[in-house]
């Protein structure tokens, strides 16, 4: 009996989904999920570099009300803090 033919991007998306939902479990006590902790990698990347918001946005694809909404879920949490991140950095 053959298998069902999927596209790969169907097959991909699975995998990346059950990814996402495995790392979220893992790293449910700091209180991050996937994408925020994406989110963090790269503004650790950036901070050198001294973005604006709009530039820092692009930078992680996110919109503007995204972007302000993440930023105050990691104050709340004291991310920023703890990481000795200021907000007027970003």
């Amino acid at each position: 009996m053959m298998a069902k033919k999927e596209p790969c991007s169907i097959l991909v998306k699975e995998i990346q989904n059950i990814s996402e939902k495995y790392f979220n479990n893992k790293i449910n006590d700091s209180g991050l999920t996937m994408s925020q902790a994406r989110a963090l990698s790269i503004l650790l990347k950036c901070l050198e570099k001294r973005l604006t918001l709009k530039q820092l946005e692009k930078e992680l694809d996110l919109a503007q009300s995204v972007m302000l909404e993440l930023l105050d879920v990691w104050k709340e949490s004291n991310i920023l803090k703890a990481l000795k991140i200021h907000t007027s950095c970003i």
